[in-house]
């Protein structure tokens, strides 16, 4: 059975107390700030536990990733894009 990392990475992050992180990207990219949300996958269609993550910096965690006009902050990630 294949290990799901989204599910790892998900326990892993939400057990700390600092939810600041750095996360590097298959293409080398590192971005760090905090998940303010996340997309669960389908059972059904054996995806990933999470299939993308929103990250945005930590300033706005507490907005969970929308700024003063209702516009999304930070970006989302492809569970697939981070480097394992």
């Amino acid at each position: 059975m294949e290990i799901d990392f989204s599910r790892v990475f998900y326990e892993k992050y939400f057990k700390g107390k600092d939810r600041v992180i750095e996360v590097c990207l298959k293409n080398g990219r590192k971005i760090t700030g905090a998940f303010v949300t996340f997309f669960v996958g389908e059972r059904d269609r054996r995806e990933p536990f999470i299939t993308r993550w929103h990250i945005v910096d930590e300033k706005y965690k507490k907005n969970f990733g929308i700024d003063e006009f209702g516009f999304p902050t930070g970006e989302i990630i492809d569970q697939n894009d981070i480097e394992v």
